[in-house]
């Protein structure tokens, strides 16, 4: 059973980061600024706060539950061109050595990413840094809404985290379309769900993502 839920879970990351790809390329002739050419990232993290008597594996505060999203926003288009899922205490100059780094970017920070051995890297890497003094990259919590969620494990937050990446990355596709199906919601909890049901779940995913069109009901 595991198995299978983490192989959901995976094909959910997967998708959404295929949908990145999909949106980047659609917007990359995209003007920026007629002085800029360089790919331009701002780093955003939002910290989603867990009811903590329901989800007790979220250990924030000492009342408060949470887990961070961490994103990098390709600033051509405004989408994610990367994203990860941590624990609500990781802070984010910790999570920032993820960020795959391409030569001659450049690279929007603000105050919490300023650690200097990640900064240097961005140097060696030839790419750029602009820092800001104050926290004001709010690009998770006004496109990314997730209202409730219906699972308590960490396995059914981090899905849920990223099939709401991913409606929100084909709303700013035009060639992409995603219904995510009522039964997937079902299954977050993962609990009394058949085994025979996770698989078929599994193929379904699997056969979406490697689809530019999806339409799954």
């Amino acid at each position: 059973m595991n198995s299978v839920v983490e192989r959901i879970i995976n094909i959910c990351e997967e998708f959404a980061r295929s949908l990145m790809q999909s949106a980047r390329r659609e917007y990359a002739r995209s003007e920026l600024t007629p002085e800029v050419d360089n790919a331009v990232y701002a780093l955003d993290a939002s910290t989603i706060d867990l009811t903590l008597s329901l989800f007790s594996w979220a250990k924030f505060r000492t009342t408060k539950g949470a887990v961070k999203l961490h994103a990098m926003i390709n600033l051509r288009g405004n989408l994610p061109a990367f994203a990860t899922i941590t624990d609500g205490k990781v802070h984010d100059a910790k999570a920032a050595p993820l960020v795959p780094i391409e030569p001659e970017g450049i690279y929007v920070v603000d105050r919490a990413y300023v650690d200097f051995d990640w900064l240097w890297t961005i140097n060696q890497s030839k790419a750029y840094f602009v820092t800001r003094l104050k926290k004001s990259i709010k690009w998770i919590k006004q496109n990314i809404k997730v209202k409730s969620f219906y699972g308590t494990s960490p396995n059914a937050v981090k899905t849920q985290i990223w099939i709401a990446m991913s409606e929100n990355l084909s709303s700013l596709s035009s060639s992409l379309y995603f219904i995510h199906p009522p039964v997937m919601y079902a299954v977050l909890n993962l609990v009394y769900v058949p085994q025979s049901i996770l698989t078929l779940i599994v193929i379904l995913l699997s056969i979406a993502i490697s689809i530019p069109i999806i339409h799954l009901i």
